[in-house]
């Protein structure tokens, strides 16, 4: 994702990870990225960055993998894998990851089941000294803010709210992590044998990307002047500044 434009990237699929050259990461010095993720896929996407930021943070973590790593004088590294990948990593794409906003749009998130009985990342709880200009460890952050928008059905069994302590204990503070919750019925709600309120679970679970509501507030956000129409005629929001 990082190797090359959009256009030079295939199509099918198959890519591997491998053979990257000195300028592997040029990418990121020019490009946006989103994430989109649903159910399990949401805990693959946090582990992946956390994972980055924890071998940006000391790259030797790669040799506890059988990797070579070499220090760069310019702070960047690079990391050779005894099948002969190789990954070149400068000083400026790690500066230019400093200060990139990621959103994750996560669809029946379900981080807080899977987290049970996970091991924390080794920096929490400090969020206001990694991701504040004024913070200690300011100049150390991965990225500038990692912005986690979680969608949810109430009817959803498997998905679940994002509450704002969980970001303080729970993710990489190095991530500068924000939450925002949107709760929305993405499977209809019916009347069956005299019982309201009833949804089939399974479609509250997968219907997200076929919800209208959801495609516009992940294309045109919520709340800002390129919202979208069904998004304001049919849904509901409140600020919350924490």
């Amino acid at each position: 994702m990082a190797t090359h434009d959009w256009a030079d990237l295939p199509g099918g699929g198959q890519h591997t990870c491998g053979g990257l050259n000195e300028s592997s990461t040029y990418r990121i010095l020019d490009d946006d990225y989103i994430f989109v993720s649903h159910s399990l896929g949401s805990r693959i996407t946090i582990d992946g960055l956390q994972r980055i930021a924890a071998l940006f943070a000391n790259p030797e973590e790669f040799a506890k993998a059988g990797v070579k790593v070499t220090m760069k004088p310019d702070g960047g590294f690079e990391a050779d894998t005894p099948d002969g990948q190789n990954l070149n990593v400068s000083s400026t794409s790690i500066q230019a990851l400093k200060n990139k906003r990621i959103p994750i749009f996560m669809m029946s998130n379900q981080l807080p089941m899977l987290q049970m009985g996970r091991e924390l990342p080794k920096v929490t709880n400090q969020i206001a000294n990694y991701c504040e200009s004024s913070g200690a460890n300011y100049a150390s952050r991965m990225l500038s803010e990692t912005s986690i928008i979680a969608f949810s059905d109430p009817n959803d069994l498997l998905s679940y709210a994002v509450h704002t302590d969980f970001k303080d204990k729970y993710l990489d503070s190095r991530l500068c992590p924000t939450i925002t919750n949107i709760n929305i019925n993405v499977a209809r709600v019916i009347e069956a044998f005299g019982v309201k309120g009833l949804a089939n679970p399974l479609t509250a679970h997968i219907g997200y990307d076929t919800d209208d509501r959801v495609v516009a507030m992940i294309a045109n956000g919520i709340g800002g002047p390129n919202t979208s129409a069904v998004t304001t005629e049919r849904c509901e929001w409140t600020k919350v500044i924490d």
